[in-house]
């Protein structure tokens, strides 16, 4: 079939897009801690900080190649899912994320979260992913606050996202922010490959990141949706389901 041909040539590229903007920030990041060192008036306690930040964001490179490899090839099993805390895997998302946290004083909390199984690798790309675009669209007069919540839904609130839920019971998670926010009518194209509700020269960024996110909890067999008040704040309510694996 030519369409679905054409489609599948469509999605291949779009992917690969996506994993070139993704693996760009790490690099990114690898350079310009790579420039700094070679200040020679750096104290020990600050090269040491900085070597660990090279080798935090060289490991978070390879790490995203492998997971991104394994996205595209679809080859998430039921032996990819590990039982794990989910604040585990924020706690590793937010080590990644230090130099900006650090830099931009954002406050990020964490109430108490399910012990879930996910593939903890794409998982953690998602946290990393919603909490680095919170600082990015964090308002410039005053700290960025993220909250992260979890509650279990009930299945009437369930069926107002996800229609086919093989009775299976689902967590809500939030993350939400007091960023700059976004009008609601935007919601399902910040979910969309290159779709920028800003402009290029505001924020940096190609608009893959929530894209990826998409993908990523669809893999788990859940959703991820958002609401948001423009100048209040911006929520992202994932549902995840207790058992995760689906066998795509």
């Amino acid at each position: 079939d030519i369409t679905e041909k054409r489609r599948l040539e469509g999605f291949k590229s779009q992917f690969i897009d996506n994993a070139a903007h993704e693996l760009r920030s790490p690099l990114t990041t690898i350079a310009g801690v790579a420039a700094m060192l070679t200040n020679q008036h750096l104290g020990r306690e600050e090269f040491e900080r900085l070597l660990e930040a090279l080798e935090r964001q060289s490991v978070r490179a390879r790490d995203l190649i492998n997971n991104l490899l394994d996205f595209s090839r679809h080859t998430v099993s039921s032996n990819d899912f590990k039982i794990i805390p989910l604040k585990e895997l924020i706690k590793n998302a937010l080590a990644e994320l230090e130099v900006e946290v650090e830099k931009n004083n954002a406050k990020i909390f964490c109430e108490d979260l399910p012990v879930v199984s996910v593939v903890p690798g794409l998982m953690q790309q998602l946290f990393y992913n919603l909490f680095s675009n919170a600082i990015k669209f964090r308002k410039k007069e005053e700290d960025l606050v993220v909250n992260v919540k979890s509650e279990k839904m009930e299945p009437g609130e369930l069926s107002n996202f996800i229609k086919h839920t093989a009775n299976k019971n689902f967590y809500k998670i939030t993350v939400e922010d007091n960023g700059i926010g976004f009008d609601n009518k935007y919601t399902e194209d910040i979910f969309r490959v290159f779709k920028r509700l800003h402009s290029y020269h505001e924020f940096e960024g190609t608009g893959v990141g929530l894209s990826i996110c998409k993908k990523i909890i669809e893999k788990h067999g859940g959703f991820i949706t958002a609401k948001s008040k423009i100048g209040i704040g911006s929520e992202f309510i994932i549902g995840l389901p207790e058992t995760s694996y689906t066998s795509s």
